[in-house]
């Protein structure tokens, strides 16, 4: 048996089925700016320049240089990898050289991306996200690395920050405390998880869709996500008909379900892209032929990426490169709890 790591544990608490159906790894677009902000954030307290200049994207180079560093606790380690075992109950510090190959076995693993010691003795973990974030005191993936890390070093205390990267570079912080007693009940609750997944079975585990099937590995191969999918065929035409009749609380329940089945059909997207990629050449029902077509991409070297940062620098102190009010349109505030 192999347990969710932190990062993927809030899901579980969702749906036992993103730990027992087969899984599959895909980066979306919105991972990949994540990946790229919290390699920036590692590395930018060292060289600013240099992990500006590493940025392929410039919307997120942007984004990031906007960022506050200074709002960073010095004392704070990046990217620390930990581990607690249900067992023994004791946490541990990993040494995996950058490459996050954790043990396997009734071990809860995962990496913090800031990890510090309070000044009272108590742990300190922060975790940055690039989008919407759900409060500190409700993500699972803190309350489990402020376990690992409390019983790393024996600390009785831990407190914790959900630190949002916004895209106007500014870092919002959401702080939680967790004393004695609720380390103990957060190991309670991996146990309880633990439990559950071993006795699972892959073929009649509950399914839960919701939100959190954005982050799920098994996305691709959960029943629940095809007869969605299967199901929105019909909804698409229905809805676009009735649009201009719903009523505002009609419309926040079509937006949700539009945020969970564009979240399905990217998914699908990207498999069947594999697919094409591995050499398969379906025929569409209008005749044509889907194939991989080879294109030519801009690749540049880290001397042209820090060289057209530089460039971009000075034309945005000339004022030739300007921020401008835009409008999005995107979920804000809290996850209200089901």
């Amino acid at each position: 048996m192999r347990l969710p790591t932190a990062s993927a544990i809030d899901t579980a608490m969702e749906c036992l089925g993103s730990c027992v159906l087969r899984r599959a790894d895909a980066e979306g677009e919105y991972a990949a700016t994540g990946t790229e902000i919290h390699a920036y954030l590692q590395h930018a307290r060292a060289d600013k320049g240099k992990a500006l200049a590493m940025i392929e994207d410039p919307g997120t180079r942007e984004r990031c240089e906007a960022i506050d560093l200074s709002r960073i606790p010095a004392g704070a380690s990046s990217e620390v990898a930990l581990a607690w075992d249900l067992a023994t109950d004791k946490g541990e510090m990993l040494a995996l050289a950058g490459r996050r190959m954790y043990p396997a076995g009734e071990v809860y693993c995962g990496t913090a991306d800031l990890v510090g010691r309070l000044p009272d003795g108590a742990v300190w973990i922060g975790d940055f996200k690039s989008g919407t974030a759900m409060a500190a005191c409700d993500s699972w993936q803190l309350k489990t690395l402020a376990l690992m890390a409390a019983r790393a070093v024996g600390a009785d205390r831990a407190e914790v920050d959900m630190i949002t990267v916004g895209y106007d570079g500014k870092l919002r912080a959401d702080h939680h405390a967790l004393d004695g007693f609720d380390l103990d009940e957060v190991a309670a609750k991996l146990r309880d998880l633990a439990a559950r997944i071993k006795s699972a079975d892959p073929a009649t585990v509950p399914l839960h869709s919701g939100a959190h099937c954005r982050y799920c590995r098994a996305l691709r191969c959960c029943p629940a996500q095809t007869a969605l999918v299967k199901a929105a065929v019909g909804k698409l035409a229905t809805l676009e008909e009735k649009i201009a009749d719903l009523t505002t609380e009609q419309a926040g329940a079509a937006w949700g379900w539009y945020y969970e089945v564009s979240d399905r059909l990217e998914a699908i997207k990207s498999a069947l892209h594999l697919r094409v990629v591995a050499g398969e050449e379906p025929i569409l029902p209008d005749g044509r032929r889907v194939k991989a077509v080879r294109s030519h991409a801009v690749k540049k070297s880290d001397v042209a990426k820090a060289e057209i940062a530089e460039l971009c620098e000075a034309l945005e102190q000339r004022g030739e490169i300007v921020s401008v009010p835009t409008t999005q349109v995107r979920p804000v505030g809290r996850k209200r709890k089901s």
